[in-house]
């Protein structure tokens, strides 16, 4: 019989590809209901009228409306619409692949580290149905966020190993550098590596003095500033936008943000249920549920901490905390915080678990094991159904999308020259968050230039506004009042407000 133990050298790889392929089935059948969903919002933002030319422009150029400057985001998306069009499942399942491999380094980690292979497998799954990785695996124009995440992480590793490893030949310091820049051209906020490669480097450098250390990281630092250097002489040179400090969206700004963003951040961490359950509870003062919510996560914490307490090497547990804490920057000073940032801590809180669970498995009393096996199915379910529902609305907005675009450049193409469509929100009880529940038109805020592509009419000016606002604005004779039905979905005219001329508000 095929013994796979007399085969050293296959049955490590053997029993890697076993587990990607399991844990990406998991990963397929967990966000079954939202491999197929539509663009919307600022998906919008990257469809490409000419994908050809796109393929390789957002090396050089940032991207015309957000001028943000993400190149392997726009190859992919220019690639993936060349050959499938609009259809968006190719662009799932590749985020999908590189969440799985996300996963499959973490339990690559914990292994390495002397942790259980049941723990470690476990911990990996935990990756895989996290509904912090929702937004991150399921958006349309967030591969960006995947990429930066698991090239991070590769960087780390590979720096953990050259300087912990006395055989290290030197390829895994210049893998290190290549995943580093990789994750840079990924996306903006990846520039907080600089933060966690200085802090590893400093604190696992050898040296016999204080000084003699600093040097030395500086050395090993150098490559690293090279290749940031080199990104930034990019980002100038494509036009990409500066950052800003204020009020707007994606400025920074230095208050009471940051408290509500680590806030934010640690919530959505150990949160065991979805977070539009969570902010719908919130938003509807169901104390009864928040208090649920409330001690589900304090427990999860005190389960996180208490395990990490027996871990005799605590000095690790330091460094991860640290790295944590960096992988958050630069987004803590964001005004908006949006949840796929979340995704940027994901692969070292789950090391973080990995950790704890094996320390209260070998040292941790009864209770703390009883405690901590009593835990595991509730996370896993709340969070595998947290994924299923955040899928569920996503789908949702993508098809909303559809149906409203389709007939707004329809019902554009027969208006005057140089006309104004004031697309109205109708009144609607639910609420709005983030991506996941947007209201009205808002899923085609992002649209105009697309609806002016379609309908090859540039010269129709498209507003958006509410309802309870829509008596503001002034009305001219070319103005076209439009909302919909909301169980339908069909445009139909909005009853014009009395005014002579349109402000443009």
């Amino acid at each position: 019989m095929f013994n796979l133990r007399s085969h050293r050298g296959w049955s490590p790889w053997l029993g890697a590809v076993a587990l990607y392929f399991l844990l990406f089935v998991l990963a397929v059948l967990v966000n079954l209901h939202g491999l197929s969903g539509s663009y919307y919002y600022d998906d919008y933002l990257r469809v490409f009228s000419d994908p050809n030319s796109a393929l390789w422009q957002g090396f050089l150029h940032a991207n015309y409306f957000d001028k943000f400057y993400r190149p392997l985001e726009s190859m992919v998306l220019a690639f993936v619409q060349m050959h499938f069009g609009w259809n968006t499942l190719p662009l799932h399942l590749l985020s999908l692949s590189l969440h799985t491999y996300l996963a499959c380094l973490v339990s690559h980690v914990l292994r390495r580290w002397k942790v259980r292979p049941e723990v470690a497998i476990g911990v990996a799954a935990y990756v895989i149905v996290s509904q912090m990785s929702t937004a991150a695996v399921l958006g349309n124009d967030t591969q960006s966020q995947i990429t930066a995440s698991l090239c991070s992480a590769g960087a780390l590793w590979l720096l953990y190993r050259r300087m912990t490893e006395a055989s290290d030949t030197g390829w895994r310091y210049a893998g290190s550098v290549a995943c580093f820049f990789l994750a840079l051209i990924s996306k903006e906020t990846s520039i907080g590596l600089t933060l966690s490669v200085a802090f590893l480097s400093f604190v696992l450098m050898r040296a016999d003095t204080t000084v003699r250390r600093v040097q030395r990281t500086i050395v090993t630092l150098v490559p690293y500033g090279i290749a940031t250097l080199v990104y930034l002489g990019l980002r100038v040179h494509a036009g990409a936008a500066l950052p800003q400090y204020g009020t707007q969206d994606y400025a920074f700004r230095f208050g009471a943000n940051i408290v509500e963003n680590i806030g934010e951040l640690g919530i959505q961490s150990l949160l065991p249920i979805s977070s539009i359950e969570f902010v719908r509870a919130l938003r509807s003062h169901a104390f009864d549920y928040l208090a649920v919510f409330a001690l589900f996560t304090l427990g999860a914490f005190a389960i996180l901490a208490r395990g990490l307490a027996y871990d005799q090497r605590r000095g690790r547990t330091l460094v991860l905390v640290g790295i944590l804490i960096c992988s958050w920057c630069p987004v803590l000073f964001l005004t908006h915080l949006n949840e796929p940032y979340s995704y940027n801590g994901l692969p070292v809180i789950a090391v973080l678990w990995g950790l704890s669970f094996e320390q209260l498995l070998r040292r941790g009393s009864r209770m703390w094991r009883v405690l901590a096996l009593g835990a595991i199915l509730p996370l896993f379910v709340g969070n595998a159904l947290g994924v299923d529902q955040k899928a569920r609305a996503m789908t949702a907005q993508g098809k909303r999308a559809d149906v409203l675009l389709k007939q707004v450049v329809h019902a554009t193409t027969s208006l005057p020259r140089g006309a104004n469509l004031v697309l109205v929100d109708p009144s609607e009880k639910t609420f709005k968050y983030t991506t996941f529940l947007l209201q009205g038109f808002r899923v085609l805020v992002c649209a105009d230039s697309i609806i002016h592509f379609l309908s090859g009419r540039p010269d129709v000016s498209i507003i958006h506004v509410q309802d309870s606002t829509v008596a503001r604005l002034r009305t001219s004779p070319t103005t076209i009042f439009l909302t919909y039905e909301p169980r339908s979905l069909t445009l139909v005219p909005y009853p014009i407000p009395i005014r002579r001329e349109l402000t443009g508000e």
